[in-house]
């Protein structure tokens, strides 16, 4: 899973870069905008069936065909409901392109309500490879779509073709993957939302959490600033949605399996939190460190004050990876009640501390005010956790001190970097820069993390877990190419 965002990511990386010299920034805040729609009736009909059947011991089929037949109705209902109100968007938003570009991006719900359910059984059993190579195909098709209609057209129809197209052959592609052939079926409705009640308020939560800058930004300071704060927020979240969202997956997966041994369960999860910790706390302070290379190289000079925003939101999405990682364990455990009553409480006041500070003070304290609530929610879900769970701050702590170390030492020879060799004026030199810092900022972090490790005796923890899975992933690559020796075992 964790290799399928990193494909997605440096296909869509790739993307980026050539659409941000195709396409203008207001083409960008359209799309955005025009999303909104989607996204919030997306986050507002979300049951999360799959949580729920993942979750069961041996769900029958009518558990399956409910759950599919639900999913279909609730993509033609967001569809329609998409394609009436798009008058209202673009009134709110007082732009009236945003009516056509809402409506054609309506298409998007009821294309994917008719995906194959069958899709959960792989998450249940494991087989996350299937769905790597699925939802790759997707990508790479999106990709031969969005580039040569920003060619053609130049506006933010093509970033509509982009999100629409691919769906268009991957949901019937689904039915090849699996054999399952689903059949309507209301039978176990009652079962399936009883359980998801909760997922659906935690959903509806998240929506605000994720949109309320981008609305803020949309209605004061147009769509220019809209996309600009959209994509200084996608370059910083990419190690939060490009390692942590994926691990999440499997590790609730893996959750609902060990479900009654409670010591087990919380051992699980203090693991995954410190593999987590030890690839994106690097990666997230890392992105801060180089923001001011990172937005005239990777952005282009229509994008001037991307750099600040990008280094806030990279800060923010650490926050959010741990306070995320979190959810699982209330779900899998049956007490989302109690994490969606701190949700509302710190989405309350993140929401109000957001839009006050951005009429007041503007773009940045904004930002600043959302990673702040960010750090306090996140802090109060762990606390709860080892309540339900049991005492993890222990062990959390002499699992994951060695990461905080080596990150400030990283920030620290980093920054040191910087003051040596001051940012320069031209691209060429910019980049060698980039590449110098980010070399040796990850030298120095393997480096310390390492050495550490040994000091201590090379203790059970996230890094005895990345040489055992080094060392597996070298042997495979002796075995599929052999070097210095007869590849026929005949021959040996």
């Amino acid at each position: 899973m964790v290799l399928k965002r990193f494909f997605f990511k440096s296909v869509g990386l790739i993307s980026t870069l050539i659409l941000v010299r195709i396409l203008a920034p207001d083409a960008f805040g359209l799309a955005v905008m025009g999303s909104v729609a989607f996204n919030v009736l997306d986050s507002m009909t979300e049951f999360s069936f799959s949580l729920a059947l993942i979750k069961m011991k041996q769900p029958q089929r009518v558990h399956f065909d409910t759950a599919w037949t639900l999913l279909v109705i609730r993509g033609l209902v967001v569809g329609a409901l998409m394609f009436f109100s798009a008058p209202l968007v673009a009134e709110t938003m007082h732009e009236p392109r945003l009516l056509d570009i809402t409506r054609a991006l309506a298409l998007l719900p009821v294309i994917q309500g008719f995906e194959s359910v069958g899709l959960i059984q792989f998450r249940r059993e494991l087989q996350f490879e299937r769905i790597f190579w699925y939802e790759i195909f997707g990508k790479i098709v999106g990709f031969l779509l969005v580039i040569p209609a920003a060619l053609i057209l130049h506006n933010a129809w093509a970033l509509v073709i982009g999100y629409v197209g691919p769906k268009l052959i991957q949901t019937p592609a689904s039915y090849l993957l699996h054999p399952y052939r689903p059949r309507f079926s209301f039978k176990a409705a009652g079962e399936l939302l009883d359980f998801s009640k909760w997922l659906f308020a935690t959903n509806l939560l998240y929506l605000v959490r994720d949109y309320t800058m981008v609305m803020l930004l949309g209605r004061v300071g147009g769509a220019a600033a809209a996309g600009l704060f959209q994509q200084s927020y996608q370059i910083a979240e990419l190690p939060a949605s490009e390692i942590a969202a994926p691990i999440r997956q499997p590790m609730y997966s893996g959750y609902a399996k060990v479900l009654e041994d409670r010591e087990r369960l919380g051992r699980q999860f203090v693991e995954g939190l410190s593999l987590m910790l030890m690839m994106i706390a690097p990666a997230s302070v890392g992105i801060a460190l180089v923001a001011g290379l990172v937005e005239p190289l990777a952005l282009g000079p229509k994008w001037v004050g991307a750099a600040p925003l990008i280094q806030i939101c990279a800060i923010y999405f650490l926050s959010e990876a741990v306070g995320d990682l979190t959810h699982n364990l209330y779900v899998v455990l049956d007490r989302q009640r109690r994490f969606v009553g701190i949700m509302v409480i710190n989405i309350t006041i993140r929401t109000a501390l957001v839009i006050w500070a951005g009429i007041t003070h503007g773009v940045i304290w904004a930002a600043i005010a959302m990673a702040t609530t960010s750090f306090v929610g996140t802090a109060i879900w762990y606390g709860q956790v080892t309540h339900i769970v049991g005492d993890l701050l222990g062990i959390t702590f002499r699992a994951t001190w060695r990461i905080m170390v080596a990150v400030l030492i990283m920030a620290a020879g980093v920054l040191l970097m910087q003051t040596v060799w001051p940012q320069a004026g031209t691209l060429p030199v910019m980049g060698a820069q980039l590449a110098s810092e980010s070399l040796a900022g990850a030298l120095i972090y393997v480096g310390v993390v390492l050495g550490l490790w040994r000091a201590c005796g090379r203790p059970p923890g996230p890094e005895s877990h990345a040489v055992t899975a080094s060392l597996q992933v070298w042997a495979r690559l002796r075995s599929a190419f052999p070097v210095g020796r007869s590849a026929s075992p005949a021959a040996e």
